[in-house]
């Protein structure tokens, strides 16, 4: 990808409609469950995104992209919501 705009754009429409979802998703499934798969897959993307950087490739910016949508994605439904689940704890 070469356009930053581009991919900044495609992240945060990604952010803004996962955090939609997770609206429902956090009562729908709870917390727990939805942290633990949700870190799982932060995980995983972050670590693909640091063996990425280390090796070369045409579609290199391409994969960078799409896994941190996926991490966002999965930020969004796990860690995201975590302070309005604490504010309403109070």
């Amino acid at each position: 990808m070469t356009d930053p705009f581009l991919a900044s754009l495609i992240i945060n429409i990604i952010l803004l409609d996962f955090i939609f979802i997770s609206l429902y998703t956090v009562e729908a499934v709870r917390r727990r469950p939805s942290l633990l798969v949700g870190s799982a897959v932060m995980g995983t993307c972050t670590s693909l995104i640091g063996v990425l950087g280390s090796i070369g490739g045409p579609l290199k910016s391409t994969a960078s992209v799409s896994f941190c949508a996926i991490w966002v994605a999965a930020y969004a439904l796990s860690a995201g919501p975590l302070g309005e689940c604490l504010a309403r704890m109070r």
